[in-house]
């Protein structure tokens, strides 16, 4: 408080020296966001599970619903109490095939075995932890038996609220679905109310190809479509009465009518983190039509940023907010650089003009494409390591449908869903989908059209965002400076080294690096998730099940190695007999059930039991034949959402050749 009050304080102070009070300013934001931070920390932060539970009777309301394709459902349970003597936890993600059929708002009963959010495979990777700690959720529950309906007091007040409308969503996806069935209808219902859970993987896979995933995301998107139209609709309905057109301020009447209807749906879809960020743009924008100010400028974007971070401060790392925010700056960009081609005029027949209007849609709709990707290109690299080389086709068959028939009929289809019979709006979203869908599978067939590449460093991403952001926030010929942080971005990822060695927070699962290849050393059924998060990461197409990662692996019953490089070998060691093997021969030695003896001097690094529990997962880059290991701790550090324990010096037993 009182560094944002000085800081504040030297802005008006020095308000006649521009540059002076611009730094005072940013100072009070740059407090205000840490103030923020640490009292959004504070209020979500509560009990979670810190080691597994094999047994524990769990009781709570149903607060939340995924179906899963092929899957068990999965549910998020407000917790009343817990048998167990740990403190029980705000809430927990529940999983079972025994959980169909509950329904939202039910007091529960079930036995079930609970379990810490799962750790980030490695460093860097997605944190369950992180999302699942301001999500209030402490932990997993795996339902072993049927739960009961019980009898539980009244929740409070906001608790009833969010069942009610988690309880109303639910019901119209499910009348979607039910309508166009297990293949368009969980698509259709991700367009009205934002639950995709339910959409096949392989669909989620043709989307993703085609360049069209976003349109399964409600975002900037759809709110500019639902709001933009009931903009559009009641102006022009309006216009058409003369005495009215006369007498009223029509555009600001529409304004409030789109205001309203941004709402309704920021509601019904589920009010995710892009989808406020539209939502909140949306309101700044027709609040400065009411106020009769420019709607479209990046002040307004700014502005929408501070806002959604006030409310929102974790939103700031998730790729949501990343990519929602890229690509609206870059949109506006190419709005105020009047990058858009005009080819109609008014003195072109009528015949002509429309062509010209058509061809100027499918010129933007390229244009801004292309651009989009690029400036999404290093946030979408970082958290996803995929690109969709088509995208750009993909986009320009299917924005026409989306804008003119997908979009109006899922708001025909919401709007009737509440007031009447919603069977025909419902079969029209349908075929519109339908259409969608043959548009992601054509562009998907394409050759080679998505390729998975190595992720961008935070650094490396910075840097080129901070260059696209130059660009889009300079309005002279300074901007085309911004290109140069870019590239900066794009050189430090290809040059970055990627690791040599992947470790499990188990130990058990080990991933070495052997001429650009990824070998898999040892792992337990359960260690195939954190196998394909480490091919996906290093860019490697091939499944966990595949042959070849199983080349150059040798194991028997004490233990395994691999070769790292041509002259040094990695050992895991299962039995006392292995390690004392090992340990003459081995250049990394990895005990995971065991305790290095302090009499093993050959290998340059000895990882332990201890060492490998306290690291919580780690990579290790092997340099000139020394390792430097970066651990999932380290890098998460003390923060509430951490794990406890950090991989100290003391816990890894070095050793250098002849000492």
């Amino acid at each position: 408080y009182p560094l944002i009050g000085v800081a504040l304080a030297l802005g008006f102070a020095m308000r006649d020296l521009p540059h002076l009070a611009n730094v005072g300013f940013i100072l009070a934001a740059l407090a205000g966001g840490l103030l923020s931070t640490d009292l959004s920390i504070r209020l979500v932060d509560g009990p979670r599970i810190e080691s597994v539970i094999p047994k524990a009777t769990v009781t709570g309301y149903v607060r939340r619903i995924e179906a899963r394709s092929e899957k068990a459902p999965r549910l998020m349970i407000e917790i009343v109490s817990i048998s167990a003597k740990a403190a029980p936890p705000r809430r927990l993600i529940a999983v079972g095939r025994s959980l169909a059929g509950l329904k939202i708002g039910q007091a529960v009963a079930f036995s079930a075995r609970l379990a810490p959010l799962p750790l980030p495979t490695h460093p860097g990777a997605y944190s369950s932890g992180f999302a699942g700690f301001f999500d209030r959720v402490g932990g997993y529950a795996f339902v072993s038996g049927k739960p009961q309906i019980i009898d539980l007091p009244q929740p409070g007040i906001r608790l009833r609220v969010a069942l009610a409308v988690e309880a109303w969503r639910t019901r119209m996806t499910m009348a979607i679905v039910e309508r166009l069935g297990e293949k368009l209808g969980p698509i259709a219902a991700a367009l009205v109310t934002g639950q995709r859970t339910a959409i096949p993987d392989d669909i989620n896979r043709e989307f993703n190809a085609s360049g069209l995933l976003h349109v399964l995301s409600i975002s900037g998107l759809h709110m500019a479509l639902v709001a933009g139209g009931a903009f559009w609709l009641v102006r022009a309905v309006l216009a058409g009465f003369g005495p009215l057109a006369l007498r009223l301020p029509l555009k600001k009447i529409a304004a409030v009518v789109a205001l309203v209807t941004a709402a309704f749906y920021e509601v019904a879809s589920g009010a995710e983190v892009a989808t406020t960020r539209s939502f909140i743009m949306i309101c700044i924008v027709f609040t400065a039509v009411l106020l009769d100010r420019p709607a479209l400028t990046m002040r307004n974007l700014a502005l929408a940023a501070l806002i959604l971070l006030a409310y929102h401060p974790s939103s700031l790392i998730s790729p949501s907010f990343q990519m929602s925010f890229a690509a609206t700056a870059t949109l506006i960009a190419v709005y105020e650089h009047k990058l858009l081609p005009r080819l109609a005029t008014q003195e072109q027949s009528r015949g002509l003009r429309f062509a010209s209007r058509f061809a100027e849609a499918v010129l933007a709709t390229a244009i801004v494409s292309i651009l989009v990707e690029i400036a999404m290109l290093p946030i979408t690299l970082h958290h996803f390591h995929r690109i969709a080389w088509f995208g750009v086709v993909g986009n320009v068959l299917a924005m026409l449908i989306v804008d003119i028939f997908v979009m109006p009929m899922a708001v025909l289809t919401l709007i009737m869903l509440n007031i009447g019979p919603a069977g025909f709006a419902i079969d029209a979203l349908g075929f519109g989908v339908a259409r969608l869908l043959d548009i992601a599978r054509f562009v998907a067939a394409f050759p080679h059209a998505t390729s998975l590449l190595p992720g961008f460093s935070v650094a490396a991403m910075l840097c080129a965002v901070f260059g696209t952001m130059w660009m889009c926030f300079w309005k002279t010929s300074i901007a085309l400076f911004g290109m140069v942080f870019y590239l900066a971005g794009v050189a430090l990822w290809l040059i970055e080294p990627q690791p040599d060695l992947y470790v499990s927070a188990s130990g058990r699962l080990v991933a070495v690096r052997d001429g650009g290849s990824i070998l898999r050393a040892d792992g337990a059924p359960a260690d195939r998730f954190a196998l394909s998060r480490w091919l996906e990461a290093d860019g490697d197409t091939r499944q966990p099940d595949a042959a070849t990662l199983s080349d150059g692996r040798r194991c028997d019953a004490l233990g395994c190695t691999l070769p790292l490089g041509r002259d040094h070998l990695v050992a895991i060691a299962k039995t006392p007999e292995a390690v004392e093997e090992d340990c003459r021969r081995a250049d990394i030695l990895l005990i995971p059930d065991g305790v290095a003896p302090s009499s093993c001097a050959f290998p340059r690094l000895i990882l332990d039991s201890q060492a490998i529990r306290k690291a919580a997962g780690m990579v290790i880059y092997w340099r000139n034949g020394q390792p430097r290991i970066v651990s999932n701790a380290q890098t998460c550090g003390e923060r509430a959402w951490c794990p406890s324990s950090d991989l100290r010096s003391r816990d890894v037993w070095w050793r250098r050749p002849g000492s």
